[in-house]
């Protein structure tokens, strides 16, 4: 019984990404990888276009389901993927978030900028009706597109069909700036459930927080 596949540095690519996908996928209602619960691929260059193909044989969210994803398969039993440095982009970003099974996600360096960030946030607004933990850190990406995020996160004026089961948010690796601390506290307030690990603000920064009111998450 497979549990856990892992394959890391260079031995997949997009192509590989594509055959491994369909071993995912569900046949006459049983997934041909039925046992396997995390797939850990990082260090590969699987690319935006490798890791849609993996998500799409994945069960989505319902409001991000598209017409034909049942003839690709609705495999429920992954729960945990790792593709931290796997060139994942702005595509590949989106399409892990409309995964509806996943519970620990790990992005951690891709480098994919503020591009990744404004393509996933308006899919995480409200939360996440799956996701626990979500590592999105060491991506390069600037103050504003991570106050956008978080700001999404927080909404509450939405009319959702779930409640967030997000728990743990890793951004470390990105620009913090007065507006994301300001964004930070405004969550804390929202969702006093999650926690967010990010890098903690220079202590001669004038909005900077105390060491004593820092982020105990935060990375060092």
């Amino acid at each position: 019984m497979l549990w856990t596949y892992y394959s890391g540095f260079d031995q997949i690519t997009k192509v590989g990404a594509g055959k491994l996908s369909t071993a995912l996928a569900t046949e006459d209602g049983t997934a041909l990888m039925s046992s396997l619960r995390e797939l850990r691929l990082s260090d590969n260059d699987i690319g935006g276009e490798g890791i849609t193909s993996i998500c799409r044989h994945l069960v989505q969210v319902p409001q991000w389901k598209r017409i034909d994803d049942d003839k690709l398969g609705s495999n429920s039993t992954l729960s945990i993927l790792e593709l931290c440095k796997t060139n994942c982009g702005a595509d590949g970003f989106a399409a892990t978030m409309k995964c509806g099974a996943l519970t620990k996600l790990r992005l951690f360096g891709n480098r994919m900028g503020s591009a990744g960030f404004l393509a996933a946030a308006p899919l995480l607004r409200g939360g996440h009706p799956a996701l626990v933990e979500l590592d999105i850190g060491g991506n390069d990406a600037k103050e504003d597109a991570i106050e956008n995020l978080l700001r999404e996160i927080s909404a509450t004026d939405i009319d959702n069909a779930f409640d967030s089961t997000l728990r743990i948010l890793e951004i470390g690796g990105n620009e913090v700036g007065e507006n994301v601390e300001l964004a930070l506290k405004h969550l804390k307030v929202v969702r006093p459930e999650l926690d967010v690990a990010r890098d903690k603000p220079k202590s001669n920064e004038p909005w900077a927080e105390s060491e004593q009111d820092a982020n105990t998450l935060g990375r060092k």
